[in-house]
């Protein structure tokens, strides 16, 4: 999956009660079938999971998942951050949005 994708294309969380969480959730798919390894993680993505997770976190889901699906996703969710909170400083970098050398 390419990591770089167009703004329009990325997961948003304004508010629970918010009318666009259905459209958020379908775009959210794309990343929740498709996880990541580390190294294709950027700030952006990580935001996005925040978003996603923070859809989670309010009980919304897209009303077409499965019990199964959305322990599946949750435990993708989940993945994504340990990988984050595993990560070292010097690793750490490439999250910026410049490119640094230690």
């Amino acid at each position: 999956m390419n990591a770089y994708r167009s703004a329009q294309d990325r997961v948003l969380f304004f508010s629970k009660d918010d009318m666009a969480w259905s459209f958020m959730l379908e775009k959210a798919e794309v990343l929740l079938d498709n996880p990541l390894a580390i190294e294709e993680l950027d700030l952006n993505l990580l935001m996005e999971f925040q978003h996603i997770k923070q859809y989670f976190e309010n009980d919304l889901y897209l009303p077409k998942w499965s019990e199964e699906t959305k322990s599946a996703y949750q435990t993708v969710i989940d993945w994504e951050f340990q990988q984050m909170c595993t990560v070292s400083t010097h690793q750490a970098v490439h999250f910026l949005p410049c490119k640094q050398t230690l």
